[in-house]
């Protein structure tokens, strides 16, 4: 597991809170949006619906001050919602994004992505409609990014080359290549980060083999992929204002144990160079981080998941990088 990891005194862990309970919960998003943090995770009686039992929703918080938090929605769909994710719009508008699987007899018969914005008036969230995708043969945008006035997703389905997407609305989408990696990997979830000169740095997650990591310069079509030397699930990526970029992913170890880590990337060589496990243990439900700067990108916000038998947690870590 550690063979390609260097493990760091650097980075400082200085709290751990728990935000939040539910029976069964997991998929977390965390953004902070006119001055309020919101978090987002679905809730369900399991981690997959089987199409017998209800359907997941997602449930949104939100605090002033991050001890406080306040459940304001819960949105539902005609299918088992997934994994939100929080991006805000050049127009300053808070959305959030989900896969659907619609189940029949423990099997998905279809599934999609879609888009919901925040009613500000309301302070509530809109009604999902479904995202509209010029290519469907991948048909779920697991993370989105925005690079000035275009957003930029990695649409996939396990079997697949995932698919480089983007937009300008979060709702209409174009395919602009598909990323050169190997299917036999099973490639699935996809994040990106913007670095110097827009450059793109993807972390990608293999169902049936280590993590690959790659880089393009615009227009995003002639790719360096390297392999990342882990077993990882979750990735995701955060960029601060010096271009340092850093991921929290869920880590595949021996003998069955899973850690939820932290660590910073070196973007010239494309390898982890510090690393910090937040959560140490064999839960396998775990994980799914979101992260955002604090402190005038002193320190790191994470926002993570722990689901055991009967229940789970909803946590936040605060990570000083100095």
């Amino acid at each position: 597991m550690s063979e390609d990891i260097e493990w760091s005194d650097s980075f400082g862990l200085e709290d751990i809170k728990l935000i939040w309970k539910e029976k069964h919960a997991a998929f977390t998003s965390l953004i902070k949006f006119n001055n309020k943090y919101f978090v987002a995770f679905r809730v369900g009686e399991k981690h997959v619906s089987s199409g017998e039992i209800e359907n997941g929703y997602i449930r949104v918080l939100v605090s002033d001050n991050l001890s406080q938090w306040n459940s304001i929605d819960s949105l539902t769909y005609n299918g088992d919602l997934r994994d939100p994710f929080f991006s805000i719009s050049p127009q300053n508008e808070l959305l959030m994004l989900c896969g659907v699987n619609q189940m029949e007899n423990g099997k998905i018969i279809h599934d999609k992505t879609v888009l919901s914005s925040f009613d500000k008036k309301v302070n509530k969230f809109r009604k999902f409609s479904d995202v509209i995708m010029d290519d469907n043969t991948r048909p779920w945008l697991w993370k989105i990014r925005w690079c000035g006035k275009t957003a930029w997703g990695f649409a996939y389905k396990e079997g697949l080359t995932p698919l480089l997407m983007k937009s300008t609305d979060a709702k209409h989408w174009t395919k602009i290549c598909s990323l050169p990696v190997q299917t036999e990997n099973i490639p699935s979830e996809v994040d990106l980060a913007f670095i110097d000169k827009e450059e793109m740095i993807v972390v990608v997650r293999n169902d049936n083999g280590r993590a690959v990591i790659g880089r393009a310069m615009p227009p995003y079509l002639n790719w360096k992929i390297e392999p990342m030397g882990i077993w990882i699930g979750s990735p995701n990526l955060l960029v601060n204002s010096h271009y340092q970029l850093f991921l929290t992913y869920r880590l595949y170890g021996n003998g069955g144990i899973v850690n939820f880590t932290f660590s910073m990337l070196d973007t010239m060589e494309l390898k982890l160079i510090k690393s910090l496990n937040i959560f140490e243990g064999s839960y396998y439900d775990m994980g799914y981080g979101s992260s955002i700067l604090v402190d005038n990108g002193k320190s790191i916000l994470t926002s993570y998941y722990i689901a055991g038998e009967d229940n789970a947690g909803i946590y936040i870590a605060k990570i000083s990088t100095k």
